[in-house]
Formats: C-alpha cells, structure tokens, sequence
C-alpha cells in the first residue's frame, strides 16, 4: 500500500498566488516605487509563472496551440507593458515577461526532443537553440531575460528528471539563487547565492556516493569558487569562513567527510592561486582583484599550503582503498570524535586571537603592527565602506532617538532613509553625500525598523529552523546543505542590506530544510 498524500495547492491557487503577487509588483512598480516591501511580495511571482509553464509543458495536449496561445497573449501585453514601462507605445529597450515564458516553453519541448533522440547531432541542436534563444532574449531586453528562461527550463529537468524528492527541491533552490545573480545586479545578493551554491556543491560532494553525480557536484563547487572570488567584495569571505569553520564539526565524523573536506580545501587554495596567477600574467589586460583576496594571494606561504592539502588528500585517498583497514571499527570513531574536538579547540583559539587584535587594534591603539590588515580591524566611521558610520548612526537612532514603544515596535518598515535624512542632514552636508536607505546589516536594520520584537522574532524563526534541520541532518544529510546555505545567508547579512530578491529563497530553503522527513513509500513484496 502506498502512503496517501494531501495536496494543499493545486495549480489553481497557484496561478492565483502569481496574478495577485504580480499585481502587488506592478502596484509597487507604478504607483508606490519607495515602498520596498511591495516589491519584495512581487519577486514571488515569477518563479511561480516559470514552474506552471514548465508544468504546462509537461501535460498539454497541444503543443502547437499552447504556443499560440503564449504568443498571442505576448503581442497583446506588449503594448500595455510598454505603456506602463517606457511611456510610449512602443518602447524597443523593453519586453514584456510572456516572451521569457515561451521561449522557455519552446526550449523545453527542444531540450524534450533531444532526450528521445539521445544522438549527438540533436543535444547540439539543442545546445545550440539554448543559446541563441539566451543570447536573443537578453538582446531584446524582456523581462528576466535569458536567465528565466533557464528557471524555466530548470523546472521542466527536474521534472523529468528521476531522482529523489529531496535532490529535486535541492536542484531547484540553487536554481533559483543562479537565477538571482544573473537577474540581479548588486554585488549582495550575487555573493550570497553564489556562497549558498558553493555550501550547498560542498556538503553534496562530501556525502555524495555516486561517482558521477559526486563530479557534478566538484565542479559546481569549482565554478562557484571562482565566481565567489572574482565577485570582488570582501563579505564574501565571511561566508567561506563560516563554510570551512563549521562543516568540520559534522564533517569529520567519518573518514569520508574528512577526506573530501581537505579535497575541498585544497581545492579553494588552488583555485585562489589560480585566479592570482591569471592576474599576474595578464595584468596589462585584466582589471585585477584587491582588498581581501590581495592580502591572501600575496603570502608565500599559500602554494605550500596548497601543495600540503593536496598531499594529505592523497593519503587519505590512498588509506580509504586499502582491502584491509588499519584500524578497527573503535578505535575510528574514536580518533573521528578526537578530530571533531580538536577542531572545536581550534575555532575557540582563532575566536580568541580575533578578540584580542580587534581589542588591541582598536582600544589598545596598537594599530602600526598590523601593517596591511589595519583597515579591516579598526572600526572608525570608513570601516567597511562606511559601514562603521552607518553601523554607528543606527545604534544611535535605536538607544537616542526613538520612544520606549518605537524600541519596542520600531519605527515602522522602510523607513531607515528617512530617519537619517531627518536626524542627520548635516552629515550629508559635510562630506558623506549619501543618504543611506539601510544599515548595511539586516540585524541593526530589523532593530530600527521593526523594533526589538521584530528583530528577536526574526532572530528565534531563523535560529530554531537551523536547529530543527540539525536535527535530521542524520536521516537525510541533504539537509546539511540546505542548513549550511541558511547560515551563509545569516552570517553575511551581517554585513548586507536585506533584498526583496533573496528572501523567497531563502524561505523555499527554509521550507525544504525544515519539511524534509526520511519517508519510506512501502510496496508489496515481489516474488
């Protein structure tokens, strides 16, 4: 007998959901551009609208007549949709959405075609009309360009796609924080979804079994690497440290989470040697990285390192294709468990020598000794791109000048830029020219804007989610990956604006991580 499941949303409501969240976006777009938290409603529909097509392109009858209907439907909206857009009846720097949608539809039946044919000659055709169909589409300037239409393409692969639930729902979260660096143009919400496809890539290749997926995953950890590094913005790292500081106290309870962590260790060195090397060899013809990567690029010491992980990757490598272990069952998980606390002992030392440089940095004024890195342990009003002023000012908004309820409740949503324009005009008179419309650190912004209850529930809903997928990280270890992208979204917001555009994937990530149960379908027995 197989289980019984309970269908909440049918494809009904979810169509009601998209027209209703588009409608509040193009609300927020016309007629209320300053309120954010519209916007922020609008972002769900699309994702929405991709999955129905691709649905759609699964189920329909009619190929032919789904298309027509797309196309039809695109050629009337484009003149509304330039009416509302560019103020004219037709404005070619601009095109409505349905045009992202059916050519999303007409690549997914190409990419259909190409699995029945499974030749060569028909997955470069395919190839081929995935790009000019990309190329076209942000040439054209619709909505969510060429990269919505690979969201759309995404939902129809895992769709047909035969793989477990949880790799799916996987699949399509880290689809959708790709779709967000390519749709997105600021430097936060690329390095965040690029940190959670490196998490997400890392904590499967540690745990994948399946050699070619287990590859899949190296090279997605690979291309993220690099993308994270070329991003050039130092928040970035925060995530990494926080990547490679905790998965070791879940990593290296086995031998295998201890071998592929060092292997994705040696492997982030090697691709930051790499990156150096390019910009050392073309630097006439690159524009070239600084700031944080500069100060670790620049150690001689770091090809050592690079060629002591590798090394110790080979031995363990070597040790795990032994026929015969050499060492019993017990006496492993001891020596693991060793490991696990070692580490601990080492992220407590690393806490205590940062707490002491900051201390001595900053109180102690022993500033000079620190050569190169004075500029990211000294916290004056520069620090950070003017977040050590902004960090400052909205401290003293949140402790001078809001009532005890307005601490409480906040001064109400969206309303940072307002309370610095009032409160501090002179600061922008005398040299910052800035209005800042965020504190640059989602905690301090949520403390003026929703007050402390909002920030502390905020705080409880994302702590106690972690929690409970630390808990099921045993039955279903897909979870760590999910659990690890949430935390590089925490960690970096500390540091970061909160954007409408990551919030949706952060509560699909949210739901997956949280939802996941280890579920068994049983089946009668064949004889």
């Amino acid at each position: 007998m197989r289980r019984k499941t309970c269908q909440v949303l049918n494809g009904f409501h979810l169509k009601l959901i998209a027209a209703c969240t588009m409608f509040i976006d193009h609300m927020g777009h016309t007629l209320f551009p300053t309120v954010l938290w519209l916007r922020c409603i609008g972002r769900l529909a699309f994702p929405i609208f991709c999955f129905l097509i691709a649905e759609g392109c699964v189920y329909t009858r009619d190929r032919r007549k789904y298309a027509l209907r797309l196309l039809a439907f695109a050629l009337l909206s484009e003149v509304p949709f330039d009416l509302m857009v560019g103020g004219t009846v037709w404005y070619p720097y601009s095109q409505n959405v349905l045009w992202t949608l059916l050519a999303g539809a007409l690549i997914c039946w190409c990419v259909d075609w190409a699995l029945r044919k499974k030749t060569p000659a028909a997955f470069l055709l395919t190839g081929a009309a995935v790009a000019a169909a990309f190329c076209l589409l942000e040439l054209a300037g619709t909505d969510y360009r060429g990269w919505g239409m690979l969201l759309v393409v995404l939902f129809y692969g895992v769709r047909r796609v035969s793989c477990g639930t949880v790799v799916k729902r996987t699949a399509q979260a880290v689809g959708l924080a790709v779709f967000s660096i390519g749709i997105m143009g600021g430097v936060s919400i690329e390095l965040w979804s690029l940190a959670a496809l490196f998490a997400v890539s890392m904590v499967l290749f540690t745990q994948e079994k399946n050699q070619k997926r287990m590859l899949w995953y190296f090279g997605n950890m690979v291309l993220s690497s690099f993308a994270l590094i070329m991003g050039t913005s130092d928040n970035a790292y925060l995530s990494l440290a926080a990547i490679f500081g905790l998965t070791p106290l879940w990593l290296f309870r086995t031998k295998t989470g201890l071998r592929r962590y060092v292997i994705s260790a040696a492997t982030f060195v090697t691709v930051i040697l790499c990156i150096n090397g390019i910009n050392q060899a073309y630097a006439s013809s690159v524009l070239g990285i600084d700031s944080a990567f500069g100060l670790i690029a620049k150690q001689k010491f770091l090809p050592v390192i690079a060629v002591l992980l590798w090394i110790v990757s080979a031995a363990l490598v070597a040790m795990s294709r032994k026929p015969q272990a050499l060492m019993n069952r017990t006496s492993s998980d001891e020596m693991n468990k060793i490991a696990v606390y070692i580490w601990l002992g080492i992220i407590v030392v690393v806490c205590l020598v940062v707490v002491f440089v900051l201390y001595d940095a900053n109180t102690a004024g022993h500033v000079d000794k620190y050569g190169a890195i004075s500029s990211y342990i000294v916290f004056d009003d520069n620090w950070g791109t003017q977040r050590g002023y902004v960090w400052k000012r909205a401290i003293e908004l949140f402790t001078k000048k809001l009532t005890p309820l307005q601490k409480v409740f906040g001064y109400g949503a969206d309303t940072f830029a307002l309370l610095m324009q009032y409160y501090f005009p002179a600061d922008m008179q005398n040299g910052k020219m800035v209005i800042f419309d965020s504190a640059h650190n989602e905690y301090l912004h949520y403390l003026v804007t929703i007050g402390f209850a909002g920030m502390a529930s905020y705080i409880v809903f994302m702590m106690s989610s972690v929690v409970a997928m630390a808990k099921r990280m045993k039955e279903q270890p897909v979870v760590a990956a999910v659990m690890l992208a949430v935390l590089a979204y925490m960690i970096q917001a500390t540091v970061n604006i909160n954007l409408p555009i990551a919030m949706p994937i952060i509560l699909q990530l949210l739901a997956m991580g949280v939802g996941c149960r280890k579920t068994a379908v049983s089946e009668e027995k064949k004889d």
